[in-house]
């Protein structure tokens, strides 16, 4: 028989100690469990994405956190109001006499469907965005232009990425361009100084071809397309806009086609109404239309939205050009 004493149990106040550090760890150990990533196949899952608050362009709204990468990353202004399309005019039908609203309506903006600039950025951003991968890009940049009024795809030039990516948005391009690699001069906005230099905002160097001089363009025709005109481009050119961008190797031109009726009335939120500016007389009493057959050249519409359909850059001259430099 042993003469070694039985342990005597710890003091109550030890014990509760005890148990208190006990729960403690076993409550930290299990937060840090929750906490962990699970993961299946190797892949862990990814921690909940943050709110990122994007600012947006000069003169227009926030872009989205989640596009116009490219575009700021070559400085080039992301779309926002500035961008939708303009130039509308009101029309209505009041007490079945139609009218036209006075000056004061011109210039309404349309929204609900991008429009020629709109979509022309879309296209860029894509192209510049430097954070996809190589195959993504590579897919995009074989994938990104559409077909024409003709059902014609045309091709993408053989820039490397890496030239995409040197690319800066120069916006005093617009004011002293060469005459070897411009197609479109600036309106004269009074936005550039004597000395060549752009003082307007930013957002102003990117504008749009509003109508094309006959003889100068030969944009693709449909097949059985009929014209009334003895010179189809007449009509044809009216389907397409041309979007000028100052880049520091020239201007980029940006050809977009939209294949909706120029003449096509829209509600506030780019729908067709299924009448034309020249059929105002079938709008119901009180319906509000918005067009302009006079001056806008491409319309996007919900229905019928435009596409990018080429991208000359520098001194490449767009497929459909015939005249001369200006």
């Amino acid at each position: 028989m042993s003469g070694a004493r039985e342990p005597r149990p710890w003091p109550k106040p030890v014990r509760w100690l005890a148990w208190l550090l006990a729960v403690m760890v076993v409550v930290a150990l299990g937060m840090l469990t929750f906490k962990r990533p699970v993961s299946s196949g190797g892949n862990t899952a990814a921690s909940p994405t943050p709110t990122v608050r994007a600012t947006g362009s000069e003169g227009g709204k926030a872009a989205s956190a989640t596009g116009g990468k490219g575009l700021r990353a070559a400085g080039i202004p992301v779309p926002g109001t500035w961008s939708k399309q303009t130039g509308m005019t009101l029309f209505t039908k009041d007490s079945g006499v139609d009218t036209v609203k006075p000056e004061s309506y011109y210039g309404k903006q349309v929204a609900g469907a991008p429009g020629p600039i709109d979509t022309a950025l879309t296209s860029l951003d894509a192209i510049l965005d430097p954070d996809t991968s190589q195959d993504v890009w590579q897919n995009t940049y074989v994938s990104i232009l559409a077909a024409d009024s003709s059902g014609q795809v045309q091709t993408m030039g053989g820039a490397p990425r890496y030239w995409w990516a040197d690319r800066k948005f120069t916006p005093n391009m617009m004011c002293s361009p060469s005459s070897d690699h411009t197609l479109m001069l600036a309106y004269d906005t009074g936005a550039c100084t004597t000395d060549n230099t752009w003082h307007g905002k930013e957002h102003e160097a990117i504008q749009t071809i509003q109508y094309y001089q006959p003889g100068s363009t030969a944009f693709p025709v449909a097949e059985g397309m009929e014209a009334t005109a003895t010179d189809p481009q007449t009509l044809v050119t009216r389907s397409y806009s041309t979007v000028a961008v100052p880049m520091d190797d020239g201007i980029w031109h940006i050809t977009v086609y939209c294949p909706a009726d120029p003449d096509m009335l829209l509600d506030k939120d780019a729908n067709e109404l299924g009448v034309t500016a020249r059929q105002t007389d079938r709008l119901a009493t009180g319906t509000q239309g918005f067009g302009n057959p006079w001056r806008m050249t491409g319309i996007g519409t919900r229905q019928h939205p435009c596409r990018t359909v080429e991208i000359a850059v520098g001194g490449q001259l767009p497929y459909w050009f015939t005249g001369g430099t200006t």
